[in-house]
């Protein structure tokens, strides 16, 4: 798409956003941010509900908890069809490659592969499979990826407070995954 179109949708869309949405800057930056990687991604015709849909994203973040509404509230506040915003959802989920990450009670956040939360716990799985995987080589400990997925998520959540402890599920869940990725490559 053309970068002078590109920027009057996210001019619009952070107009949009700014005026009705009520959320502060640093969300609605990563709904921009959002938008942006979606406009790059698909070649698709973007409107209104990909503004809403990607700042509901943007608030359903794990560190963005405290403005999550569930996704009725958020259309009956924000006046959106609810099927039309769940399509561009999934859109944005699949195409962005984002993770559904919900909390213990199952509510609804997304994890990003770009973002830093998912850097950290990348590379705390993968220093922590490595570690593990010398230790039972050298005949030091046993090899338990359940335990170990256990430990590092106890870690980036008690030590790092790099999540609230109601995502111990989901992120114990992704390390797991992280840890068979790694010893596929």
């Amino acid at each position: 798409m053309e970068k002078k179109i590109q920027y009057e949708i996210i001019s619009q869309a952070y107009n949009l956003l700014t005026s009705k949405s009520g959320l502060n800057n640093r969300i609605i930056l990563y709904s921009l941010s959002l938008i942006a990687r979606i406009i790059d991604e698909a070649n698709i015709n973007i409107d209104e509900v990909y503004f809403w849909a990607a700042a509901y994203i943007a608030s359903h973040k794990p560190n963005h908890r405290f403005y999550a509404l569930s996704l009725e509230d958020y259309c009956s506040n924000n006046n959106l069809d609810r099927i039309k915003l769940e399509r561009v959802l999934q859109e944005y989920t699949e195409k962005l490659n984002l993770i559904i990450f919900p909390d213990n009670s199952d509510n609804v956040f997304y994890l990003d592969r770009d973002d830093v939360v998912f850097s950290v716990i990348r590379a705390s799985a993968r220093e922590s499979l490595r570690k593990a995987v010398l230790k039972k080589i050298l005949g030091l400990g046993e090899l338990d990826l359940n335990n170990l997925a256990e430990d590092v998520t106890n870690y980036l959540i008690d030590n790092l407070k790099l999540l609230p402890p109601e995502f111990n599920k989901s992120c114990t869940k992704i390390v797991k995954s992280l840890f068979i990725e790694e010893s596929s490559i």
